[in-house]
């Protein structure tokens, strides 16, 4: 058996599981979140991609005849984002070397299925801090709870919904870490339905049809405070592309062993919102995360992504009221 064989095998299995799972995903959160390759996500975010038009309606003189400013249909993905990922590198040794002289499928099954589940990971990370950065700078989407200490509750997340109106029931699902749906527990969510499970990322659904989007993502917790985004359909929009695994033998060294490493990457785009930086590229997790990166292009707030509740407790306003009781 030959690294190049295995390489090939790591490689397309990973692709295959990443597609099964993107799919299952897609569907469990409801379009909220949509991850999948050009072929599959396409069509979708061609559909999604024109802005709606606001003051469509307007009043009309009847007995006017100046000029009027037609409006025109802008594109709300068409500006996403690329971003590049890496597998490894991650060293080979002997002993499994030999493992795969028995069985070349299964160790590379082993190891696509790791880096397979790592990369939905970082889809999702990404995903969740683009939306984190992109909503938190649009302060008509955000309810922030933080100045009464207030812990995550249903209650709280129905007020993040005020700011969409009479579209409340556009928002589809909730993203939040599991310390906050933990919360959450201790009211009406002892029942919810597990949608999709892949590694620490799982999907719910409580009896009145709420989604719960469920991961640790960084960005959604800072300090004592406990971010939920509210989202609509086709919030976010994830293309990815197929895995491209390499390994080669090392030299030169007592024992010899094989390193391998692998490149993927995929372009996100937010419903209502625009990359604003054209000078950055290929950003890093801290560029994708900062709120000044991002843009909103939507005439209207309702034609966004979604909103935005803070949990927790200010650490300002905590040292603030504690400075004061002295």
């Amino acid at each position: 058996m030959t690294l190049h064989i295995f390489q090939h095998q790591v490689s397309l299995a990973a692709t295959e599981l990443v597609a099964q799972a993107v799919q299952q995903f897609n569907e469990a959160s409801g379009g909220a979140l949509v991850f999948g390759d050009g072929d599959h996500i396409g069509d979708y975010i061609e559909q999604t991609s024109w802005q709606l038009l606001g003051g469509l309606a307007q009043r009309r003189n009847a007995y006017g005849s100046g000029n009027l400013t037609p409006q025109e249909l802008g594109q709300i993905l068409d500006r996403m984002i690329k971003v590049d990922g890496r597998i490894g590198p991650v060293s080979v040794t002997p002993t499994m070397m030999k493992r795969l002289g028995k069985d070349v499928s299964e160790a590379a099954a082993v190891v696509s299925a790791q880096a397979a589940e790592a990369m939905l990971q970082d889809y999702l990370n990404t995903a969740g801090a683009a939306l984190k950065a992109a909503i938190s700078g649009n302060a008509a989407a955000v309810t922030d709870l933080t100045a009464t200490g207030s812990a995550p509750s249903l209650r709280g997340l129905n007020k993040g919904t005020r700011p969409f109106g009479d579209a409340y029931s556009r928002i589809i699902a909730w993203l939040m870490d599991g310390a906050t749906f933990n919360d959450f527990m201790d009211e009406t969510l002892t029942n919810s339905s597990n949608l999709f499970q892949i590694g620490n990322v799982a999907i719910k659904q409580d009896g009145f049809g709420r989604r719960f989007v469920i991961s640790d993502i960084p960005s959604l917790s800072e300090g004592n405070k406990q971010h939920s985004l509210g989202l609509v359909t086709g919030a976010a929009a994830v293309q990815t592309s197929p895995l491209i695994m390499k390994a080669q033998d090392v030299l030169g060294q007592e024992n010899i062993k094989a390193l391998m490493q692998g490149e993927y990457d995929f372009t996100i785009g937010l419903r209502g919102y625009q990359w604003a930086k054209d000078s950055i590229k290929s950003p890093t997790n801290e560029q994708v995360a900062a709120t000044d990166n991002w843009k909103q292009i939507a005439a209207s707030i309702k034609d966004t992504a979604g909103v935005m509740v803070t949990f927790g407790k200010d650490a300002d306003a905590g040292g603030k009221a504690a400075k004061s009781a002295k």
